[in-house]
């Protein structure tokens, strides 16, 4: 249905569900939906919304576990009200134009998945803020304008599974080596397409339960770890092994660990393509593509 959402919603004062998503809804939330403080799940999802939210929108709504705003047109920052939903559980805005910067202070603790793919938000993530989280499992923040370094901390959130940052502006990732990560539940982790320099943090591979880890299309300039090969070819008895190793285009140099050159049945898709490696065989499938030219390879 084409046309605005209108004022009058708030009169539905007892609505506990509020789908609104795939319509051809226009213009800014009205600022009266602030009264429908018995919501449960709210969605506008998939419509051409726009503006900024309310500033008081969320300030009643403490019962809402599930807020869906992706696929809109929606801008600026989200509203400090945000923090008043302290039963929220899923919060999906991804594919807008929001530029919050201040993310983390707004949002309730009581998060199990946060998207906010495809946004203008320039945040770092350096922020005690993030470690509020305890209950987080999905975190993307792909394709915004996360800068800075990606601290060591994050990978201690006790429940967090899946870490997607591609696509962003991070330049480094803080020392892992000293931390202990025999309880993380990170299953999948996705920094590529950004700025990190250095070498290939060998303490990722110290995470049990990792079996998909991207770092393409950054300025890595390392060696390829023996851990990462070992990672892949683990048991499972003790840990998960790596399925998915994506390292292409980087600057990595030396040679493959020989343990690559090994048959792998657990490693079902990589890539070390487009880096500076020596004696990288073709024959083998992550080997495939072409290396840089020497030119590109002067460290």
């Amino acid at each position: 249905f084409p046309g605005s959402i209108p004022s009058e919603i708030a009169r539905l004062r007892n609505l506990q569900k509020l789908d609104l998503s795939g319509n051809k809804l226009s213009g800014a939330l009205p600022q009266s939906m602030a009264q429908l403080n018995k919501l449960e799940y709210l969605s506008v999802a998939n419509n051409k919304l726009s503006g900024t939210l309310p500033v008081s929108l969320f300030s009643s709504m403490k019962d809402l576990q599930r807020l869906y705003l992706q696929n809109n047109q929606f801008a600026g920052a989200l509203p400090t009200s945000l923090s008043n939903t302290v039963n929220l559980r899923y919060f999906d805005a991804s594919h807008n134009g929001f530029t919050d910067s201040l993310l983390f202070s707004k949002l309730p603790k009581s998060l199990y998945q946060l998207s906010l793919r495809s946004n203008a938000a320039s945040l770092t993530l350096d922020s005690p803020d993030v470690t509020r989280f305890q209950d987080l499992e999905v975190l993307d923040l792909s394709s915004n304008k996360v800068r800075g370094p990606l601290p060591s901390t994050i990978f201690l959130l006790p429940s967090l599974q899946q870490l997607n940052l591609s696509h962003n502006q991070l330049t480094s990732i803080s020392s892992t080596d000293h931390l202990d990560f025999s309880n993380s539940q990170l299953v999948a982790f996705d920094a590529s397409h950004n700025n990190i320099r250095g070498s290939l943090p060998v303490a990722l591979s110290r995470l049990n339960r990792l079996s998909s880890l991207s770092l393409s299309s950054n300025h890595f300039t390392s060696r390829i770890p023996d851990e990462y090969a070992k990672k892949v070819a683990a048991d499972g008895s003790t840990a998960l092994p790596l399925a998915r190793l994506f390292l292409d285009g980087n600057y990595l140099q030396g040679e493959v660990p020989s343990l690559f050159l090994k048959p792998l049945p657990n490693l079902i898709s990589a890539s070390f393509t487009y880096n500076c490696l020596k004696k990288c065989p073709a024959s083998l499938s992550f080997c495939s593509g072409s290396q840089r030219p020497d030119s590109e390879c002067r460290y």
